[in-house]
């Protein structure tokens, strides 16, 4: 990468991107999280999407995996299930703004 290697996705000022190149996937990452099957809105299809991909060998979320990270661990697992049944069914809090990216 022309020697900008060390700094490439680094918070702060870079050579490459001054102070921010903008990340669409990031930026969708960050606001969308719980969407599993990227409709638009939460809902009781997420929670399927999520149970047929973890256990039934279904697609995975699109554009990314970690749209069905609804807790911000960085993983998916029956906890994000679980996650947008408890906001969208119990009153809990909705997915918040996440900047958890995973590997």
């Amino acid at each position: 990468m022309d020697g900008i290697g060390d700094y490439y996705d680094q918070p702060g000022f870079d050579v490459a991107s001054g102070y921010g190149l903008a990340s669409a996937l990031r930026a969708l990452l960050a606001v969308c999280r719980g969407d599993a099957d990227n409709s638009g809105s939460m809902n009781l299809l997420d929670i399927l999407y999520i149970i047929n991909y973890l256990y039934k060998g279904g697609p995975a979320p699109e554009p990314d995996v970690l749209m069905a990270d609804a807790d911000c661990d960085g993983a998916i697992s029956i906890l994000d299930a679980n996650y947008i049944i408890d906001y969208l069914y119990n009153g809990g809090s909705a997915p918040r703004i996440c900047f958890e990216y995973g590997d």
